[in-house]
């Protein structure tokens, strides 16, 4: 008689294989303008109120 009892964790069948996480994505590069911004100028493209100088 065969009754497939097993004691332990771990008995040796066969298990499905874990998943690879996905890679982390990469963050964008944060492009500085070659111009030099007043401080209100920063402030208001930092508030999202007016959007950076195209050089």
């Amino acid at each position: 008689m065969d009754l497939n009892e097993s004691k332990q964790a771990d008995f040796g069948a066969w298990g499905i294989p874990a998943l690879v996480p996905a890679p982390a994505p990469v963050p964008a590069p944060v492009v500085q303008p070659a111009t030099r911004l007043s401080v209100a100028q920063q402030w208001a493209i930092d508030q999202g109120i007016m959007t950076p100088p195209v050089d």
